[in-house]
């Protein structure tokens, strides 16, 4: 093989050397038919042209002889998978093709399952939502009902409210005449119907007391009630607690005066409702 593979090598050499002596020549004979004038113009153009006829009759480079390449040992383990043509085994052909069926069946079979269970898995997940849904919808139309109920209770709150700050006002306002109407009706009865009664007490005591004069009766004068502390602040239950008022004899009557009232007197305080404060969540 080495020694074809020299020969050609040879060959081939020649060959070139051949064309680079051609193509020299060529170019000296076009620049002796550019250069020339009259006749030796018509000589290099004339060999000029029988060489071209020459090259043009002889072989080219694709028609040169090529040398086969060179092969490699063939590989034995290849080659005893080389398809061959001999009469098919169709006994393992069935065997191999019989036992991708049947793993191909077990893995239908098991897809089949599987699919099955999944199908069985979403009925019953749909059927416990369904289930969660129509309970949240009827605890909704309870809610809503009981907040319709709610809103008509508060309503109806809000009208009784209304009446009873109506009725406070009015209240108030009679309390504030009353009062007023009381405060003048004590101060006539103090400082005329009392002051008559003690004139004409006076006179009684001065024209049947022997010895007795006016001055010297004495009445009893007490001071302003002052009240105590209340022992709860506030009653959700309105009830309040119980107050203590005291008041201080300024003079003490004799005999002939009145007598000192009560010193001591109870009453009810904070009878109100204990405020609440406003707070917020998170």
């Amino acid at each position: 093989l080495s020694d074809h593979l020299e020969d050609g090598d040879e060959e081939l050499g020649d060959e070139l050397s051949a064309e680079r002596s051609f193509r020299a020549r060529a170019r000296e004979l076009a620049s002796a038919a550019r250069a020339n004038r009259g006749h030796g113009r018509w000589v290099a153009l004339y060999e000029l042209a029988t060489l071209s006829n020459r090259s043009l009759r002889q072989p080219g480079p694709e028609q040169l002889p090529t040398v086969a390449p060179a092969r490699l040992p063939e590989d034995e383990s290849k080659q005893a998978q080389k398809c061959v043509a001999l009469k098919p085994g169709c006994g393992v052909l069935h065997d191999t093709f019989a036992s991708l069926w049947g793993d191909l069946k077990d893995l239908v079979d098991d897809s089949r399952s599987r699919l099955h269970q999944d199908d069985l898995d979403w009925a019953n997940r749909r059927s416990g939502i369904n289930s969660q849904l129509e309970s949240v919808a009827a605890h909704k139309g309870a809610l809503q009902t009981d907040l319709a109920e709610v809103m008509a209770t508060k309503s109806t709150l809000m009208e009784e409210q209304r009446a009873k700050h109506e009725e406070d006002v009015e209240l108030s306002t009679m309390l504030s005449a009353t009062m007023s109407q009381c405060k003048s009706v004590v101060q006539e009865i103090v400082f005329s119907e009392m002051a008559s009664a003690i004139r004409v007490r006076n006179e009684v005591v001065n024209s049947m007391v022997s010895g007795a004069e006016v001055g010297d009766v004495v009445d009893c004068a007490v001071s302003n009630w002052i009240p105590g502390p209340c022992p709860v602040p506030c009653d959700d239950t309105l009830k309040g607690g119980e107050q203590v008022l005291r008041r201080e004899i300024v003079v003490k009557g004799n005999k002939w005066g009145t007598q000192c009232p009560k010193l001591v007197y109870k009453s009810k305080c904070n009878q109100i409702k204990c405020p609440v404060d406003c707070k917020l969540g998170p």
